[in-house]
């Protein structure tokens, strides 16, 4: 054997070629999408009833969102989305309220299609009682926020069977002194 140059015992160390996990980018919709790598988030506006300020009482509120399609992945796992409020409308970068009373919560099972409800009860009647200029708007987003692959979409106000809708029941007040 030959001798060879010092220009060949160089090792070669690993090279990056890519994340683990590099999702293809989702194509543009007017769906909501919620979770999933990387991390995404729903703002949702709400509108309150004159009705419902400071002449009923808001007895119960569920936000009811009609998924696009299951979500894949592995049979039986399941992730959380909850509902937070925004501190001030700014769009997509809004800053999130820390007050966990008014969070809205629930489980997405994975590989089914089934209506999402989430409880608002508390929230709706803190606005309702509100100042009519205060902000009643929240962001739906993924719980722990980038803990799992799992991305959800919901149909948004563009699609009118399907659009999210926020389910109130009320009782109006009584009115002392009317026959």
């Amino acid at each position: 054997m030959a001798p060879s140059s010092p220009a060949t015992h160089l090792s070669k160390g690993a090279l990056f070629d890519s994340f683990v996990f590099d999702p293809p980018t989702p194509p543009l919709d007017s769906n909501l999408a919620v979770g999933g790598a990387p991390s995404a988030r729903s703002l949702l506006r709400v509108t309150i009833p004159p009705l419902l300020r400071d002449s009923a009482d808001v007895v119960r509120a569920t936000l009811i969102l009609v998924p696009a399609g299951p979500v894949p992945g592995a049979r039986g796992d399941a992730f959380a989305v909850y509902a937070r409020p925004v501190l001030t409308d700014i769009g997509a970068k809004s800053p999130l309220s820390t007050n966990a009373s008014f969070f809205g919560l629930t489980t997405v099972h994975l590989n089914v299609a089934d209506t999402v409800r989430i409880e608002m009860t508390s929230l709706i009647r803190t606005w309702a009682r509100a100042d009519t200029t205060a902000v009643t708007t929240f962001v739906l987003q993924q719980r722990p926020e980038g803990a799992s692959y799992a991305q959800i979409r919901f149909y948004s106000t563009r699609a009118p069977a399907f659009r999210p809708a926020l389910h109130i029941t009320y009782v109006r007040r009584y009115a002392f002194g009317t026959p």
